[in-house]
């Protein structure tokens, strides 16, 4: 019997993410979870949510997260984000 659930990943030249929701790990029902390890310099792909918030844990590094508003809403915030900081 195996206790740890089995996590997709995608591995690319940029880093990996290992991603954990309903599908792989059931008790997991309101929230899905990820870790993702970005090599220096890497660029994660723009995206976005329709009424879900997304965070961002920094466990080692910084990195800066930007955040795009509709547009005429406003210019984009950029945050810088290092070691033991979240952002939304």
């Amino acid at each position: 019997m195996t206790v740890a659930p089995s996590f997709w990943q995608v591995s690319t030249d940029g880093g990996y993410i290992k991603v954990a929701s309903v599908s792989n790990f059931p008790i997991s029902t309101g929230m899905a979870g990820a870790l993702v390890r970005f090599t220096p310099g890497a660029l994660r792909q723009l995206h976005w949510h329709t009424g879900h918030a997304e965070w961002q844990y920094v466990i080692n590094g910084t990195f800066t997260v930007s955040a795009h508003h509709l547009p005429g809403k406003g210019v984009p915030d950029q945050t810088l984000v290092s070691v033991n900081d979240a952002a939304q």
